[in-house]
């Protein structure tokens, strides 16, 4: 990316699949012209707990589920808890006037986030079962995130700001 080029740069979802993510936040901030903005919007996924569930199994078993899935995320380098260390990274990176807001939601079943943890059990299917959930436990989380008393909480999104100084050292 050329250097000092940009008024905005905005990155969504992205550094935390980044293996090498802070030398891109790096390179990304020198694309900034001194006085630029960035903005990133990044979850974090390392805690989003059922809030209502049929009983306390169902409860066992979503926590299995996200407690899986974030060891198979973390296993290819992902960083799920990437968006709560965002704001630090940015002032590491040497932006200024930093700030986060963070969001939550509430999953039901028709939300597009239970439906995306529904479709990860069939895409990442292999994956969960060497980590050793099996095809029922599997085909059991479809059906709690279809269920009409499911509640979760959402993964928390970051929402980070920050500013290159005027003059940059």
């Amino acid at each position: 990316m050329p250097e000092g080029e940009f008024d905005l740069v905005h990155a969504r979802l992205l550094l935390r699949l980044l293996p090498e993510r802070l030398a891109v936040l790096d390179r990304l901030v020198r694309a900034l012209r001194p006085g630029g903005i960035m903005q990133i919007d990044e979850f974090d996924a390392a805690r989003a707990p059922a809030l209502q569930a049929p009983d306390s199994a169902a409860h066992d078993l979503y926590r299995t589920f996200t407690t899986t899935k974030n060891r198979l995320m973390s296993g290819r380098n992902v960083d799920v808890a990437w968006g709560r260390k965002a704001a630090g990274a940015m002032r590491w990176a040497g932006l200024v006037d930093v700030s986060s807001q963070c969001r939550l939601e509430l999953w039901t079943p028709r939300s597009p986030g239970l439906r995306l943890l529904a479709h990860h059990t069939r895409h990442l299917r292999d994956e969960f079962v060497r980590a050793g959930m099996t095809d029922g436990q599997l085909a059991d989380v479809r059906a709690l995130l279809a269920h009409p008393g499911f509640r979760a909480c959402s993964y928390a999104m970051h929402s980070v700001q920050g500013r290159r100084p005027k003059e940059v050292r």
